[in-house]
């Protein structure tokens, strides 16, 4: 295994780099999902500097693929936000809400996505781009990575998490967008780079 793992943190492995840790409350249930996200900074430090009991996920990825973990994986990480209502095959998503979110933490998971109550959050850095459509609406997007050591990172990290968790590397990686109201690429342009790769 390529990383060491000594109270739910991460004390050796490729690249782990020190952070100041945040404390947050111990999960109530099992870890179910890795759900990817992208910082919005061009820079770890900016985005470990914001990262706050509000709004922060369990490890961040540096684009030189350095590894922080700044939650322990027996915490939960305020990372997901409201999660949108899981459609059915061929259905479009809806938007997620307040009133949609808490009607679907009711539910059983694969039933429902994950949340922040059942997974881990992973911040690969990495800016959007704004893009404007047909209608002369504006819209955000991301790009897939492209920093070979920030994609061998986040793989490693990814195997290492469903390893741990016994997921399965086909239906628990989720990209944050696809759960919840967020810009297109937000992570699941991260998975599409790493998933051949995952084991």
């Amino acid at each position: 295994m390529e990383f060491e793992l000594q109270n739910d943190f991460i004390i050796a492995g490729p690249k782990l780099k020190k952070t100041p840790v945040l404390a947050c409350r111990k999960f109530s249930q099992k870890v179910h999902a890795v759900v990817l996200h992208r910082t919005d900074t061009s820079t770890v430090s900016s985005a470990l500097n914001s990262a706050k009991s509000s709004a922060a996920a369990h490890f961040y990825v540096a684009k030189n693929g350095d590894v922080y973990q700044k939650i322990s994986l027996a915490q939960v990480a305020p990372h997901v936000g409201y999660i949108r209502v899981k459609p059915s095959e061929g259905q479009r998503p809806k938007k997620s809400s307040s009133e949609t979110h808490i009607a679907e933490i009711k539910k059983e998971y694969p039933e429902r996505y994950p949340y922040n109550e059942d997974s881990i959050g992973i911040e690969v850095v990495g800016m959007f781009l704004t893009r404007e459509k047909d209608n002369g609406r504006k819209e955000d997007y991301y790009l897939a990575p492209t920093d070979i050591e920030q994609i061998k990172a986040v793989t490693r990290l990814v195997n290492f998490l469903t390893g741990h968790f016994s997921l399965n590397i086909d239906t628990d990686i989720y990209g944050h967008e696809i759960i919840s109201s967020k810009c297109e690429g937000e992570g699941d342009a991260v998975y599409e780079v790493i998933k051949s790769f995952l084991l």
